[in-house]
């Protein structure tokens, strides 16, 4: 999820200055010739070290003391921890500076307080840093849920020789499985959704339930193991995952909305001027994995191609047309996709089903 670090600070402005302004008024120099057992580098850094793992604390961190000298600060578990390791004595910060170093100001989103050998700015910038993290944070979904169950899967479908399919792979390691299996000759295809190619979790601007989708939008490494999945045909074919909500279903908290995004109507125009326009992938090659290959991988003898004899399913695009992925013009109720304001190219003119014409772009 990308932060607009700078809105965040300005939220909390008063908070962080407060919290700041009552670490200052301890006088934290470090004297050792005072020191004792519980405080070796003296009384003022031992409260001040105090006074910053209690506003941890007051945040509801989980917070550990080491040897009266710095403190940590906790934020997740195991791996994905994260913390600050706090230290903080003082020592004068002599002239030059454009700020009082006891009046700490916010400017620009940017928080100036003491000088260059203190740690009370420093620890508490960092500290609501993490405090931003945390109160913005939502909860994800593992990538290991994914790959651990397609492993099982591929181990099922190589002892009974089915066909397994995977819909909607999401990680670099699901990827890496379906390569492998298919190294050692299981039977086994993929699909890929436009989301995922698209976005990555970095490209969340916040708590917007329009980027909820399952599986989870996932790292920018994934992204790209999925687009070279794509290329090295390890991935067989793209499909939309379309899943229209109503506007109550995907409005408010991310944690409470329903999963999905809309696909069919931007699924194309999307993928085209991604990267067919910019030349990571050729035409040839989109309709190939979002028309030919499902067809044939699953055996649908009348589609996927356009030939003599066969169905009329086809849908007709003008390349050259540049237009503005709008609201107003979805045909589904749905509108529930993070694509909406994209300018794209490749608009949709018509629609057919077995020889039936069933849309039609009208011109304005």
């Amino acid at each position: 999820m990308a932060i607009d670090w700078k809105a965040e600070v300005e939220k909390r402005r008063d908070d962080i200055l407060e919290d700041l302004k009552t670490m200052l008024r301890i006088e934290s120099v470090r004297d050792e010739s005072i020191a004792t057992a519980d405080a070796p580098l003296g009384p003022g850094p031992k409260e001040a070290l105090d006074a910053f793992l209690n506003i941890g604390k007051r945040d509801g961190f989980e917070v550990e003391e080491f040897d009266g000298m710095a403190g940590h600060i906790k934020f997740g578990d195991g791996k994905e921890d994260l913390g600050i390791l706090a230290h903080v004595d003082v020592m004068p910060a002599g002239k030059g500076w454009d700020t009082d170093p006891f009046n700490p100001v916010i400017k620009d989103g940017k928080l100036y307080a003491r000088g260059a050998s203190d740690d009370k700015g420093p620890s508490m910038a960092a500290y609501y840093g993490l405090k931003i993290v945390k109160e913005l944070g939502l909860p994800g979904i593992l990538g290991i849920s994914e790959s651990s169950q397609i492993a099982r899967d591929l181990l099922l479908a190589k002892e009974t020789g089915v066909h397994y399919h995977v819909c909607h792979v999401s990680t670099k390691e699901s990827v890496e499985l379906v390569r492998l299996a298919k190294q050692h000759k299981i039977n086994v295809t993929c699909e890929v959704s436009p989301h995922h190619l698209l976005l990555a979790d970095v490209d969340i601007p916040g708590n917007d339930p329009y980027y909820k989708m399952n599986p989870p939008l996932r790292g920018v490494e994934d992204r790209q193991a999925l687009i070279d999945g794509l290329l090295d045909g390890t991935i067989d074919m793209i499909a939309t995952d379309h899943a229209p909500h109503s506007i109550d279903e995907k409005t408010g908290d991310m944690r409470e909305a329903s999963f999905g995004i809309t696909g069919s109507e931007t699924a194309f125009a999307m993928l085209y001027t991604k990267f067919v326009k910019t030349g990571i992938f050729t035409l040839e090659q989109l309709l190939q994995w979002m028309s030919i290959n499902p067809a044939e991988k699953f055996g649908m003898e009348d589609a996927g191609e356009l030939l003599p004899g066969k169905s009329a399913d086809l849908a007709i695009f003008d390349l050259n047309k540049e237009y503005v992925i709008k609201e107003e013009d979805y045909l589904s109720k749905g509108i529930n996709t993070p694509f909406t304001g994209e300018k794209v190219y490749g608009q949709t003119v018509l629609t057919m089903v077995d020889g039936q014409k069933v849309y039609q772009k009208e011109e304005k």
